[in-house]
């Protein structure tokens, strides 16, 4: 059948602007939270699929980091903890996206596969080369175990590392900002952390060099032995102001480790390029569980845009003050000297959840974005989604959270409880640990990963368990606001085969000897150049391999086609794959579709043949 062209659309009369008017306002009640910006101007959150990273096997992966290049909108560089290590150890790995997300390469540094480390910490300079900063196990002149900040430089979007750099020795829990500003030390890179057990001090070192060597270090804040203290994000304001967060904590021992703790959230700033630091400033109390340990540190961020809340910081937390954890909010709009009492960020999850594990963003156009792990739409607190808030003005009011995670993640799952023996070295004794990733990290690690790129889309990285294992996923979230007329309108558009111009990825599949059945997710990337619109269409054309039609006889049957066919003809649909976004952007890539297969012979299994359809715009 030809091809029909759609009619061009009628001027718009009054019933129809009414018609819209309504829509819009219909839209925005939906999706806008309690206490919404703007009533007249809907807002839209429009998540993108839900994309697997760690495609290195089903090994855990924790506390993971994410950051975009300025420069660059398509690159993302990422890193977790994982068993690299040959014996099993824990180490660090760094994952690199050249396409905005949708496909990952990772890399295996050769110093942490031999001496294992954590705390992992990723950036971009100021000219758009990829750092990677982490702690590092080795042995000192000495022979003595150590542990230092290591730093690494990629020129290529973090798929290949220098030789590290130590920019910090007997250092823990290092955090990583860049100066973006116009400021006097614009491109200077710095590295706060922790050391100095039992005063428990915080320092910053800098670097003028991209990263090629590091400055002493300068103390920033102390809890002078009466109290324990740890830095959190630090971040770099317009005018090159470094901002110093910190959280302090009762270190003393107790016969009865308690189940909650007080602890207040500090900022201490640097005018002069992180040589002299302020009085610290406390921003809030807080109170944490401690056992089930469900939380996460307290994260900063700060809007360095051209808009109304330039130099605002936003500071977000889990705190169980009503006995519920449930994600605090403050702000400053006057460069962190004084704080807005806190409040809770999200009050509609019901009696019993929790929210934890938050992360805080700000994008080129002054929108914050808010991040966490919620057990809301779980049966329990061991079951967890990740959800996504936005504020389009300064953190005055959200809008309505909107769940990111296609699936939900399961914390005690198999892979999270499979206990790895560690070696290490302490007080001239070797130890061996016996850990699983739900004992030792049960909320996915300290931190997650949240960033936006040059574009202002928000790249959201969290340690999603939904295999049983944590394992490294990704998704894009916009936010924008739009005239909900033209966001729903139909594109304009013709089917048409695009087959030699998409790329089909299968996620890690599934095989049962006993059932011979198999599992596989396959994804689409459009690699058209122009966007793709529903309907998407993945029809089975035949089965054969060779240059002619070897093994048709052991055709696999086709299980779950939409259309019911098993066999050429079965047709899949990706229009859900999209996740909220309403077409397929160019380089983007689709979630999942599982395509379930009967196999017939498992030593001779004929290739599938496929021919995908899609609507695109007109020439």
């Amino acid at each position: 059948m030809a091809d029909r062209k759609v009619p061009d659309e009628p001027p718009m009369t009054l019933h129809r602007q009414l018609a819209t008017l309504l829509a819009e306002l219909l839209l925005c009640a939906t999706l806008c939270g309690q206490g919404s910006a703007s009533p007249a101007q809907p807002e839209l959150i429009q998540v993108g699929p839900n994309i697997l990273v760690s495609r290195d096997g089903d090994l855990p992966h924790v506390e993971l980091m994410v950051a975009a290049n300025p420069r660059n909108p398509k690159q993302l560089v990422g890193a977790a903890i994982t068993a690299t290590q040959p014996a099993g150890g824990w180490a660090c790995k760094t994952y690199a996206s050249l396409d905005g997300g949708s496909v990952w390469l990772d890399t295996t540094i050769p110093e942490q596969v031999e001496w294992g480390g954590g705390d992992p910490q990723v950036a971009f300079t100021d000219d758009g080369a990829a750092l990677f900063a982490n702690l590092t196990d080795a042995r000192d002149e000495k022979g003595h175990m150590t542990v230092s900040v290591n730093v690494y430089r990629s020129e290529d979007g973090g798929r290949n590392w220098s030789r590290p750099v130590v920019a910090a020795a007997h250092a823990d829990h290092p955090q990583i900002a860049v100066d973006y500003s116009g400021g006097p030390h614009r491109g200077r890179i710095y590295i706060a952390y922790l050391h100095g057990y039992p005063e428990y001090q915080v320092s910053v070192v800098h670097s003028d060099d991209g990263g090629r060597s590091f400055s002493a270090p300068a103390p920033a804040a102390s809890g002078k032995g009466v109290i324990g203290i740890n830095v959190t994000s630090i971040h770099v304001l317009s005018d090159g102001t470094l901002v110093v967060p910190y959280q302090d904590f009762d270190f003393h021992q107790h016969a009865t480790p308690p189940k909650e703790a007080t602890s207040n959230l500090w900022v201490a700033t640097s005018q002069d390029g992180g040589e002299t630091y302020s009085q610290p400033v406390k921003v809030a109390g807080m109170q944490e569980r401690l056992q089930p340990a469900l939380g996460g540190f307290a994260m900063l961020a700060a809007d360095t845009s051209a808009g109304a809340n330039r130099d605002h910081i936003y500071a977000a937390w889990s705190d169980y003050s009503s006995g519920q954890g449930r994600v605090m909010f403050t702000s400053s709009a006057d460069r962190g000297h004084t704080w807005q009492p806190p409040r809770v960020l999200d009050g509609s999850g019901p009696a019993g959840s929790v929210q934890y594990q938050v992360q805080v963003a700000v994008n080129k156009d002054g929108v914050l974005g808010v991040s966490w792990f919620d057990t809301r739409a779980a049966r329990d607190v061991a079951h967890y989604d990740e959800y996504f808030a936005a504020s389009l003005d300064g953190g005055a009011s959200f809008l309505k959270p909107v769940r990111v995670s296609s699936a939900t993640s399961e914390m005690f799952g198999a892979g999270n409880m499979q206990i790895r023996p560690t070696t290490w070295h302490f007080e001239q004794a070797v130890r061996i640990s016996f850990t699983s990733p739900a004992t030792r990290w049960r909320a996915g690690g300290d931190y997650m990963g949240l960033a936006a790129d040059a574009e202002g889309v928000f790249h959201l990285l969290w340690a999603d368990s939904r295999s049983g294992t944590f394992q490294m996923w990704t998704a894009p979230v916009t936010v924008s606001r739009v005239a909900a007329g033209e966001q729903l309108r139909e594109a304009a558009s013709r089917r048409s085969d695009v087959t030699e111009k998409i790329e089909i990825i299968t996620d890690p599949a599934h095989y049962d000897p006993a059932t011979r059945e198999l599992s596989m997710p396959v994804r689409l990337k459009n690699m058209t150049g122009e966007p793709l619109y529903p309907p998407i269409r993945v029809t089975a054309t035949k089965f054969g391999s060779g240059e002619g039609e070897v093994w048709r006889d052991y055709a696999p049957e086709i299980l779950n086609a939409g259309n019911g066919k098993t066999g050429p003809g079965a047709e899949f649909t990706f229009d859900n794959a999209l996740g909220g976004l309403r077409s397929l952007a160019p380089e983007a890539i689709t979630g999942p579709v599982t395509i379930r297969l009967k196999i017939s012979d498992p030593e001779k299994i004929p290739d599938m043949h496929l021919k995908v359809t899609a609507a695109s715009t007109p020439k």
